[in-house]
């Protein structure tokens, strides 16, 4: 089994996605760097099954000065909610609140959401990962 290192995702299509929630659920919620390393590979994972539905592709109408041409690709898939996902959710949430000057977490819902991850990530080994509907 290979050595885990906390904190690295790679450079994979989500990477930067996991590298902001490990960041965010540290800063934000008071994970451990375990936590917030098992919390963002778990969201990784979830949102890694995107790549398994069909994706619309458009491009741009014309090209630009320089020869590039805008193509998007728009792919969107229902999935079971995850606690990952929440803590994500939660993350998003919170931050935007702070930017706004506001600080609504107190240190009692820290704890409460502390004691949740920590029982979700006891069992995240043997989780089974959800088909896709």
């Amino acid at each position: 089994m290979s050595k885990i290192n906390i904190g690295e995702f790679g450079n994979g299509r989500y990477s930067n996605v996991m590298a902001e929630l490990f960041r965010d659920s540290q800063r934000l919620l008071g994970f451990s760097p375990e936590q917030a390393h098992v919390t963002a590979t778990r969201l990784g994972i979830d949102i890694g099954r995107l790549s398994s539905g069909s994706a619309d592709v458009t491009f741009g109408k014309s090209v630009n000065k320089d020869g590039y041409r805008t193509v998007k690709e728009v792919c969107s898939l229902k999935l079971p909610n995850s606690w990952a996902m929440s803590v994500a959710v939660i993350c998003n949430g919170l931050d935007n609140l702070r930017k706004q000057g506001l600080d609504p977490v107190e240190n009692s819902v820290n704890e409460q959401i502390l004691e949740f991850v920590n029982n979700a990530t006891k069992v995240f080994a043997a989780e089974p990962v959800a088909e896709q509907a």
